[in-house]
């Protein structure tokens, strides 16, 4: 049932992706896989609080499942729960040690305004998995904001052309190839970051990641308009979280950010 619910996920039907890892949980609850893919899911939907709940569900059915718990921590980390990121990531590690639980780990030292820490995490796992441009670009953010200019270009462009070569396999990859605006973003090519968001966005618009990623986009070209704009298609939930992010603490404080967010919590209503 796995592959028909990602099926799903790709097409943007979300309730049917839901249904069927549901099904699949129903014949067998005993089953840690299909909490796990259904917290996947609801991660990358932005729904965190239910993402944490299945990657738990999934923890209590394998408690030995070290991606499992750095999911975990990913989810309470966008929770804004840093300290039981933490938690959930040192017990992955002792675990297993796995770029994924490292680079979550990086990320959560990140958003405390721990970069040197971070850059730590982060090495270690781009050395563990050279092609991961999401590490890969992590690293450069934490370099740039410790002022390391040159180390942070190096790995901008070295994530764009991890991430250039998996689009070369796949081109309808919007998660991807967000990543390759953001880097270009960071690299002064404005051209090319606008051209390729534009295309993340089309790709994949439910990804709450590319959301995130061409808000930092047009804030890194200075084009703050545009990175307010992308937010009428965003959740309130997701607005609370990105305001977390250690790029966009000034984003948020423009006074046209709780205009949009009041805007989005009204329509709710």
């Amino acid at each position: 049932m796995g592959w028909k619910a990602s099926l799903c996920f790709r097409a943007d039907l979300p309730d049917k992706a839901i249904e069927t890892y549901q099904g699949a949980i129903a014949l067998d609850n005993g089953y840690y896989k299909p909490h796990e893919q259904l917290g996947s899911f609801y991660y990358y939907r932005g729904n965190y609080p239910q993402a944490a709940e299945e990657f738990q569900q999934a923890i209590d059915r394998a408690p030995g499942r070290f991606i499992a718990y750095s999911n975990l921590g990913a989810a309470l980390m966008d929770m804004g729960q840093f300290e039981k990121a933490e938690q959930a990531l040192t017990t992955s590690l002792k675990l297993r040690e796995t770029a994924p639980a490292l680079n979550n780990m990086g990320a959560v030292l990140a958003y405390q305004g721990r970069d040197a820490e971070a850059v730590a995490r982060y090495r270690r796992a781009v050395a563990l998995d050279q092609n991961n441009y999401v590490h890969i670009t992590n690293l450069g953010d934490s370099y740039r904001r410790l002022g390391l200019s040159g180390p942070a270009k190096k790995a901008y462009r070295d994530a764009m052309t991890a991430a250039l070569s998996e689009l070369g396999e796949n081109p309808k990859l919007g998660h991807t190839r967000s990543y390759v605006a953001l880097c270009a973003a960071r690299l002064g090519d404005s051209v090319r970051a606008k051209s390729e968001i534009g295309q993340a966005l089309m790709s994949s618009p439910g990804d709450n990641k590319v959301f995130e990623n061409a808000v930092l986009t047009y804030e890194a070209l200075h084009e703050r308009a545009e990175a307010l704009a992308i937010l009428h298609g965003a959740t309130s939930e997701f607005l609370h979280q990105l305001c977390r992010s250690p790029d966009l603490a000034d984003f948020c404080q423009d006074p046209r950010f709780p205009v949009v967010v009041t805007q989005i919590e009204e329509r709710r209503e």
